[in-house]
């Protein structure tokens, strides 16, 4: 344990918490917290709902991934290193967004309000997708799961900040004064990007401006051949978790869980919960290895899965109630933190962003398409066959998991002489 308390004293552990931070403080900005304000100020449900559509980068950054891993900006590359420069770039302008999007007038025009949510999306997507390659490329393989529980938890502080915290400021001052004050704590993201080093980018891999290809990064993905076995193992892996996080509210409220409970429980309890997952996540798969932590983690999401449809019979009981939160919001930051360490594995440079952001995104889909699907199902059957069902899509990812350890072994033995 001293030795886990002295890796996390490591200020690049410190940069990535930043880091996560900031990636994680303008997503509600541009969703629940952008709601409610338009809502405030008499906007109908059907133009905020339009509105919501300026969060679409989110999903498509893949496609200009390739563009930040292989073109340089003038005189900021040069000065600061690659990475580091896409990250001063990317902070500077969502922090102007922000400021733009604070400063509109939705109630008289709403067109100029969506198209600065929009520049926020832009921008936030942009630093996201920086961010993860500079962690992949910041930190050497065997703290991968550290850092990315580092991250998880910053970014996990930025939602509470950007959600809880911007309301309270607009409640105190004013929307505008809210996302000025947001778009200041983007500073806190800069600083930290001066005072860590470079990334260290291989000198043979290094490409040259004539030679700058979009082609190349996705093929050099898509034709790996463990490619197919990680998009069934992120399908399998996310199924459990999508399921629980987007169904848990209506179930609960069925269950007749009221608002001060449903607070109280899931919101302060389950995010303390997370914060310690996410912190466990990044120990156990530092110790136990890949495969086994993703093992352990596949297991855990089960027995979540398996304590909701215990639940589920036993209908309203707060102690039940209790621990079944407590195991799934435990669950839920240790898989996120193993999730995003394991992704990382399969990024090489020199195009680490397109390769994390491609398989990323493709978890992001799966997201959209379980919860679609899980919506839908859980109005024609009962919530204990929703959740038992959810276990069983969720078994042969074990099996993908150990083909793909299998398959990747000469990825590692790759990697090490890379390094070395």
């Amino acid at each position: 344990m001293s030795f886990v308390t002295k890796l996390y004293k490591d200020k690049r552990f410190a940069t990535l918490l930043c880091l996560g931070f900031v990636s994680g403080l303008p997503f509600l900005l541009t969703l629940s917290t952008l709601s409610f304000w338009l809502s405030e100020v008499g906007i109908s449900k059907t133009n905020i709902s339009f509105l919501m559509l300026a969060g679409i980068p989110y999903s498509i950054k893949f496609l200009w991934a390739p563009f930040l891993d292989q073109v340089r900006l003038p005189f900021l590359t040069s000065f600061l290193g690659h990475r580091r420069a896409w990250a001063i770039f990317a902070h500077l302008g969502l922090m102007a967004a922000l400021l733009c999007l604070g400063w509109t007038d939705p109630k008289n025009n709403l067109s100029l309000t969506f198209l600065a949510a929009l520049a926020v999306s832009l921008f936030a997507a942009t630093l996201d997708t920086v961010i993860d390659a500079y962690r992949i490329e910041l930190l050497p393989d065997r703290h991968r799961a550290m850092g990315a529980s580092v991250e998880a938890i910053g970014f996990r502080i930025g939602m509470l900040t950007s959600g809880a915290g911007a309301l309270y400021i607009a409640a105190a001052l004013s929307w505008q004064w809210a996302y000025t004050i947001m778009a200041g704590c983007m500073f806190l993201g800069i600083i930290a990007i001066l005072k860590t080093p470079l990334t260290q980018t291989l000198p043979h891999l290094v490409i040259k401006p004539s030679r700058i290809t979009f082609k190349a990064p996705f093929q050099s993905l898509f034709q790996q051949k463990y490619f197919f076995h990680i998009l069934l193992f992120i399908f399998c892996f996310k199924c459990i978790d999508t399921v629980l996080s987007a169904m848990s509210a209506p179930f609960f409220f069925e269950l007749g869980v009221s608002k001060v409970e449903f607070a109280d429980i899931s919101k302060v309890f389950g995010v303390i919960l997370m914060v310690l997952g996410a912190l466990s996540g990044g120990i156990l798969l530092k110790f136990l290895g890949d495969l086994e932590g993703v093992i352990l983690a596949f297991s855990l999401q089960i027995a979540s899965a398996l304590m909701f449809t215990l639940q589920a019979i036993i209908g309203y009981d707060i102690t039940a109630l209790i621990i079944t939160v407590g195991v799934e919001s435990f669950t839920s930051g240790l898989t996120s933190a193993v999730f995003i360490a394991y992704l990382s594995k399969f990024c090489m440079q020199p195009h680490t962003a397109t390769h994390f952001t491609i398989l990323y995104s493709f978890g992001s889909l799966c997201r959209v398409l379980t919860s679609s699907g899980a919506a839908y199902i859980a109005d024609h059957i009962s919530w204990t066959y929703i959740f038992f069902m959810s276990c069983i899509v969720a078994v042969p990812g074990f099996y993908y998991v150990i083909k793909l350890e299998r398959k990747t072994a000469p990825l590692k033995h790759r990697k090490e002489q890379e390094v070395a």
